[in-house]
């Protein structure tokens, strides 16, 4: 709903959702030599009721100030049972039910207010005030059940995490000098973590504790940020460049008592030249910081994997000179080609930095490079005959190296290890290659419109300190056909995933240090989400 009250302009939205959802699939256990000792029967299903947010916008002008203020309140209530039916190979064994039970529920809320002031004909102000708070809550139970009947281990944990987060920024822009703008930026941040984690264990004798260390923790950061930056024009050429510095104290208590203080400097230069009204070229070249995840500071359990997700409070930034080479190319009106050369040098990796001989810690592993290419277009289809379509495109081609911290040879930078699940195959994860394409046609008279896209990515490594795991998807395919015809509602159906890609965690586990000791087993797993039809409907009123 968007509207004015008296000289105020507000908007107010809610967005919801309830999705239920399912995977399954075999997942396979074989020993050093490739035998099968163990067939696995695993069946997820995911439900939730989330209201992803209540906004509040709302903007005026307080004399020459422009205000401006946004809100928004969410909540995520989820809830997943994984059921495992695991069968063992060997004659006489017994069939073992595993059952686990993931219910999450994350209340959130944002507050953000900035206020925009011309001070003078040539100097511009901006002030940005922003809250946040995530309050995240977690419970985990196992069951394992000896079929038919014979209830072996249950173990359940309860996780809270509370994340703060408040910032102020003050901008300043000054055009007084010819052919330059300077700008200078100051921002404070003020965050914290509380972490907390209670898990119990019965393996039939009782309830017991468990300890899990770095599992009970407060981390809090307080972090300055100035930046001066001057935008230089002259004729066909652009020269931007600046200096930034970042400070920030870094302190954790509970389990882990521990205080630091990181300086960085952050130089940044970008140089862009205009040939003409279609084509550009920009030569880039800036160092950035990246920024910490507080959840890496603590510990958790991961009772799937039987495991442990050690935390590390001695985790620092890594920081990365970022050197590329862009040309953009506009050869008609609707048509536009990037092509991105890029180099990057990373110091203190953020990876898996290896603890003991089973355990491994988010941790810094050295310096390491990361180059590559990205290639997006967006294409006409006329030269082809095919009247009001297009086609977009992205690919993106990336090779890496870092020295691996457990066998002592160059490697590839760990990738994150997830699935995101159809239509979202992410674009930049530290992986070979990506790709995603797109098409369209408009009938413009018939006010139909259909398309589809195609999109596939490399396997993402992870390298555990004895461990190789491995995720990867098919070839991921939708379809869609829309229409404004009746009663001035878009009218969408989509079909995504329609070859029901296999999601794919391979893991290689060792005896010892991951591919420098012999191989102790293979699990390999594999899941099907599905294919799935949705209706889209929407308009305005």
């Amino acid at each position: 709903l968007t509207d004015r009250w008296k000289d105020i302009d507000y908007s107010l939205g809610i967005e919801a959702w309830r999705n239920t959802s399912g995977e399954e699939g075999p997942e396979r256990v074989f020993d050093d030599e490739g035998k099968l000792v163990e067939a696995r029967d695993d069946d997820l299903l995911e439900t939730g009721l989330n209201l992803r947010g209540i906004f509040l916008n709302a903007s005026t002008w307080l004399g020459n100030t422009f205000v401006q203020s946004n809100t928004k309140i969410g909540r995520v209530k989820g809830h997943e049972e994984l059921i495992s039916i695991r069968q063992p190979v060997a004659s006489g064994s017994v069939t073992e039910q595993q059952t686990f039970k993931f219910s999450e529920l994350h209340p959130s809320i944002e507050q953000g207010i900035d206020a925009e002031r011309s001070l003078s004909n040539d100097l511009v102000a901006k002030g940005i005030l922003l809250f946040t708070r995530d309050n995240s809550q977690l419970i985990t139970r196992q069951t394992n059940v000896r079929l038919p009947a014979a209830r072996s281990l249950y173990r359940e944990s309860h996780s809270k995490t509370i994340e703060k987060e408040g910032i102020a920024r003050l901008e300043l822009d000054w055009s007084g000098m010819a052919n330059h703008v300077l700008q200078l930026n100051m921002e404070g941040a003020f965050n914290t973590l509380d972490g907390s984690l209670i898990e119990t264990r019965d393996t039939g004798a009782g309830s017991v504790d468990v300890n899990i260390p770095g599992a009970n923790s407060r981390v809090e950061e307080i972090r300055g940020d100035v930046l001066l930056k001057d935008t230089w024009r002259l004729a066909n050429y652009q020269l931007d460049y600046g200096l930034g510095a970042e400070r920030s104290t870094i302190k954790q208590s509970g389990d882990v008592d521990l205080e630091r203080t990181l300086t960085y400097l952050k130089p940044q230069a970008s140089l862009t030249w205009t040939h003409s009204a279609s084509y550009l070229v920009k030569a880039q070249l800036v160092r950035e910081v990246s920024q910490l995840d507080f959840n890496d500071f603590v510990s958790a359990s991961v009772f799937e994997d039987d495991d442990l997700a050690l935390g590390n409070p001695d985790l620092k930034p890594e920081r990365t000179w970022i050197s590329q080479i862009s040309n953009e190319w506009r050869p008609g009106k609707d048509s536009v080609y990037t092509l991105v050369l890029y180099y990057h040098r990373i110091n203190d990796v953020e990876d898996l930095l290896p603890l003991t001989d089973d355990f491994e810690v988010p941790g810094n592993i050295g310096d390491g490079t990361r180059w590559g290419i990205r290639l997006e277009s967006t294409m006409p289809l006329d030269w082809l005959g095919i009247a009001n379509a297009k086609l977009d495109m992205k690919v993106r081609w990336q090779d890496s190296s870092v020295t691996d911290p457990v066998t002592g040879q160059s490697r590839q930078l760990t990738s994150e290890g997830f699935f995101s699940g159809p239509p979202n195959i992410p674009f930049n994860s530290e992986n070979e290659y990506a790709v995603d394409i797109v098409f369209r046609q408009d009938f413009q008279q018939a006010k139909v419109a259909w398309g589809w896209d195609i999109a596939e990515q490399a396997d993402r490594p992870r390298f555990k300190v004895n461990e190789l795991e491995v995720f990867n998807e098919g070839l991921e395919t939708n379809v869609f056909v829309e229409t404004t015809r009746w009663f001035g509602i878009k009218t969408r159906l989509e079909g995504s995933n329609l070859l029901d890609y296999n999601e794919v965690r391979d893991r290689y586990i060792y005896k010892g240090g991951r591919e420098v000791s012999p191989l102790e087993s293979r699990i390999l797993r594999e899941r099907q989400a599905g294919w799935r039809v949705t209706l889209f409907l929407s308009g305005n009123f």
